[in-house]
């Protein structure tokens, strides 16, 4: 039995593990694979050849200490994926005022300029087959940014933004105000896709992460710019727009389906129709943020 205990735990610490240095991991292998092709094979072969030689025990201690060593690089890294995220959506910093305010600008007027081509193609009686795919794309497009007075620098920004506006826009709620609210009252089921969603958009964040730090392998062989490069722009245009989306879709959905447990956990009245939700989103967002009650509210207890 103890036998079976210690395997499965001892399974369970392998694959927590790997998933959060697996990352890492690849990282440092890649730095040795820069320096062999910088100095050749030799030392590395003289390296392993010695360490083979060495006691039972030494060998032991020297490979907890890779092996931590790489966990620690991956649990740092982890620590700023949320500060290089924020940045990857474009809350840049204050001395960036002007290059965010002339993206804006221009992101602005591509926006204007799309919503304005979008009515028009709405109003052909008879569109072609051209003319409706480029009217699904531009719906497409206003569907992944916020209202043009809000818009980010960066279009991963301008999704999760969308997706937090949706809503305030629909519904009355402030998403940011009221998400953990909903949290706990969300089937478990939701909860696990929306998690895994996020862990997927937090490791490809640490993705561009290590992949920015690969350069610095560039001291080895000047290889090592060129494969950081490529693989920043990889995860940040291909992959990661795709994770982001994915998640900012579920987050949408938990909005549109599981809101009015909201409603029933706080022993609020549903609303009868979509006016009223509106009238009575922002101030149930206000009663959970503050407890503000409306005049004259009263609990609807379950029987």
């Amino acid at each position: 039995m103890w036998t079976q205990l210690w395997s499965g735990l001892g399974g369970k610490l392998a694959d927590r593990w790997v998933a959060v240095s697996g990352p890492a991991l690849v990282f440092w292998l890649g730095g040795v694979a820069a320096y062999a092709v910088g100095n050749g094979l030799a030392p590395l072969v003289r390296l392993v050849d010695r360490l083979s030689r060495a006691a039972l025990p030494a060998q032991l201690i020297w490979v907890a200490v890779a092996l931590a060593a790489v966990h620690a690089s991956a649990l740092a890294v982890d620590r700023c994926a949320l500060p290089v995220l924020r940045l990857l959506e474009g809350y840049w910093p204050a001395w960036l005022a002007k290059v965010t305010g002339d993206r804006v600008a221009d992101l602005h007027r591509r926006a204007v300029a799309e919503q304005a081509e979008w009515q028009l193609l709405a109003a052909v009686p008879d569109r072609s087959p051209e003319q409706t795919r480029r009217m699904v794309r531009l719906d497409e497009l206003r569907r992944r940014r916020p209202p043009v007075d809000r818009l980010l620098p960066t279009r991963l920004g301008n999704r999760m933004l969308a997706a937090e506006d949706a809503p305030r826009v629909r519904y009355g709620l402030d998403a940011v105000v009221v998400w953990g609210h909903l949290w706990l009252v969300l089937p478990e089921a939701t909860r696990t896709e929306l998690t895994a969603a996020r862990t997927a958009v937090n490791r490809a964040v640490a993705g561009v992460i290590w992949s920015a730090l690969f350069p610095l392998f560039a001291c080895w062989t000047l290889w090592a710019v060129p494969v950081g490069i490529a693989a920043v722009l990889l995860i940040e245009r291909l992959w990661l727009p795709v994770l982001v989306d994915r998640y900012a879709v579920l987050v949408q959905a938990a909005f549109d389906l599981h809101r009015f447990a909201l409603y029933r956990a706080a022993r609020w009245k549903l609303p009868a129709g979509p006016a009223e939700e509106l009238d009575r989103g922002p101030a149930l967002t206000a009663f959970l943020y503050r407890g503000e009650a409306p005049a004259g509210l009263q609990y609807q207890h379950e029987t």
